[in-house]
């Protein structure tokens, strides 16, 4: 005679509750962080709670998307011991209390997620672990230092396309900064006060533009910075000094004829 669908559900639960009796209760969570700067002490806390008998607690940093994880410190219940998984030279991070990391000068480095996982014994039999497990993000701030600038060509003439742009802030300064150009009492080539982005393209320099100096504004949450550069613009033997517009190109034979004619068709309507 097969059994009621009731009892058999009401014999599944029994069976789990009886298996959960079995493993333990343990949860576990992470308390929240607000973003750091560079060089504060961070504590990482991981609570938990169980009515079953501690294995081990341990701390992991994530990297690679989450395809890593790397062990930083361990506390182990069965020996009361605790030890870091860090290489000696650095070794910067303490274990304050079995599940609380404190690291007492955080870097650029310490950046992105962390795990902690706790494992306790299984009450049927202690070759079985019971584990669980909480994750933060640590946001790790630094505030923007002057940005290295580049420019090329390294020795521009009237004519040229000159660039100058941001080189470094890669994983120097985080949160990325937004980037802003001024020229220095003037305007830029094109008319326009300022620029945003990482580089500057000056199109076909005149020589007027020799001297000019220009500057680029990094900033980020944590407050900005300014670097300058100065542009030189050497002659180009190809364009004669003098025949150059205001944008660095040359004035053909074309131009002159026209000067000339312009200037005859005055002379006759005043004659």
């Amino acid at each position: 005679m097969r059994a009621a669908p009731s009892l058999r559900r009401a014999s599944c639960l029994l069976l789990a509750a009886i298996l959960d009796l079995a493993r333990g209760y343990l949860t576990v969570n992470i308390e929240p962080l607000p973003p750091v700067v560079a060089g504060d002490a961070v504590t990482l806390k991981c609570n938990f709670k169980t009515d079953g008998r501690m294995r081990e607690i341990v701390w992991y940093r994530v990297t690679d998307g989450g395809t890593i994880k790397q062990k930083i410190f361990t506390f182990d219940a069965m020996f009361s011991t605790n030890y870091s998984h860090m290489e000696n030279y650095r070794k910067r991070e303490d274990l304050v209390y079995q599940s609380t990391v404190r690291l007492p000068e955080v870097r650029i480095s310490d950046n992105g997620p962390y795990e902690c996982h706790v494992g306790i014994y299984d009450r049927a039999t202690r070759e079985k672990v019971v584990l669980a497990s909480g994750n933060i993000f640590l946001n790790v701030m630094v505030a923007p230092k002057g940005p290295k600038i580049m420019m090329t060509p390294s020795r521009a003439r009237v004519g040229d396309t000159v660039r100058i742009l941001v080189h470094g802030f890669q994983n120097e300064v985080f949160p990325e900064p937004m980037f802003t150009w001024t020229r220095v009492g003037s305007r830029l080539l094109d008319g326009s006060a300022e620029f945003d982005g990482k580089e500057l393209v000056l199109e076909r320099v005149p020589a007027e533009l020799n001297g000019s100096m220009y500057r680029c504004t990094a900033q980020n949450p944590l407050g900005s910075t300014d670097t300058h550069t100065r542009l030189i613009v050497f002659e180009n033997p190809n364009i004669p000094r003098g025949t150059e517009d205001s944008r660095g190109s040359a004035s053909g034979p074309t131009g002159v004829r026209l000067t000339l004619v312009l200037a005859l068709t005055v002379i006759l309507e005043l004659t």
